[in-house]
């Protein structure tokens, strides 16, 4: 099934020194206008959007779960600075308070790659909703430098990491997406947040986390 990738909305973002991991260093102040995050967009994985596409309408006849893609971004402009790394991170909660069964990403795109991934119109996803691409890992660059690895797959939050290489830094837009897998009948909550070391001409390297302006963390419902 090929499901088109929407615009998202970019929300201008805050640096936010992290004071989790600043112990002991130079103080570093917020920084402005590097970065920008994109406003989560949900579809729901209905059987009438997989019409046409039998093997993935049989897979979602199952009616003890619910599927949802969602996607993600963000844009780096670090300009003289540079990142030296950059996580974003997904959290699903069920929003009952119950523990069991756990909401978690079934599927996530991109995986691993060692160059940034051209960007693509449109996301293809799998009779068993595996998101099918071209191959991910281009072999450059010295020894085999990871510019994007992923963690938490299976599992109820995930995390994509950006590190920048020989070759790439952690900059431009980069595009996102995730499906979870949901309890049926069940609220589930999403949270996203985004950490990132930005190295600061004659300061070094500092760790920080960010902040969407004007609004307090960002989050999405299922």
């Amino acid at each position: 099934m090929d499901i088109e990738v929407p615009g998202l909305t970019e929300a201008p973002a805050v640096l936010e020194p992290d004071s989790r991991t600043t112990r002991g260093k130079a103080k570093a102040e917020p920084v402005h206008g590097v970065v920008s995050v994109g406003l989560p967009v949900v579809q729901a994985i209905t059987p009438e959007l997989a019409a046409g596409d039998l093997a993935l309408q049989a897979f979602l006849a199952d009616t003890a779960w619910t599927f949802h893609l969602v996607h993600l971004g963000a844009t780096f402009a670090p300009g003289e600075d540079r990142f030296g790394q950059a996580w974003l991170t997904v959290t699903l909660a069920r929003s009952d308070g119950a523990a069991t069964p756990p909401p978690i990403i079934w599927s996530l795109t991109p995986q691993r790659a060692q160059r940034p991934i051209e960007q693509s119109r449109s996301l293809k996803l799998g009779a068993k909703l595996g998101f099918e691409a071209s191959a991910e890992i281009v072999k450059s660059g010295k020894r085999e430098e990871i510019f994007v690895e992923t963690y938490g797959l299976q599992e109820p939050a995930c995390t994509w990491e950006f590190t920048s290489t020989t070759l790439d830094q952690v900059r431009g837009t980069q595009r996102l997406a995730l499906v979870a897998r949901v309890p049926a009948g069940t609220p589930v909550s999403g949270s996203v947040e985004l950490r990132a070391t930005l190295s600061r001409k004659r300061l070094g390297l500092f760790p920080f986390k960010v902040a969407v302006s004007g609004g307090g963390p960002l989050g999405f419902t299922l």
